[in-house]
């Protein structure tokens, strides 16, 4: 890398910290942006590839909208639901003081409310929860 190239990561990372950072759980504890920033950089990267990828597939096999949502609705929903989880209070605390994994929930909507294709597929008006002013990425 040249010296501007990870001048230019170290900010992006930076916004990933900060939005991570402010995310908390009940009980006011917020998760740790510094520890989480390589998963989370991972999530989201990993997602929009996965997303490049989905959209390659429907430009040869376009498939159709089902069970009421189009077919990029249906892959952010399966995104979702691929994180569906049962946590006891006490093993969230746990986690979010420990672990440099994010909680399940933030793993999905941290991802989510950077991504444009989500707003657009879902219609989110701006300043909603998973539709914020700022966003962030990495890569």
């Amino acid at each position: 890398w040249t010296k501007q190239d990870a001048a230019g990561f170290k900010t992006r990372a930076a916004c990933i910290v900060k939005e991570y950072g402010g995310f908390s759980i009940a009980g006011g504890l917020h998760l740790k942006g510094d520890v989480t920033l390589g998963e989370n950089t991972a999530d989201n990267g990993g997602t929009r590839l996965a997303w490049a990828a989905f959209q390659r597939a429907q430009a040869s096999h376009p498939s159709e909208p089902a069970d009421g949502f189009t077919p990029a609705q249906r892959f952010f929903v399966a995104f979702g639901q691929s994180w569906c989880t049962n946590q006891t209070a006490e093993s969230a605390r746990l986690q979010v003081l420990t672990d440099p994994h994010s909680l399940a929930e933030f793993r999905v909507n941290g991802v989510l409310r950077n991504m444009t294709e989500f707003r657009e597929a879902f219609a989110c008006k701006p300043g909603a929860p998973l539709a914020p002013k700022q966003t962030c990425r990495v890569w």
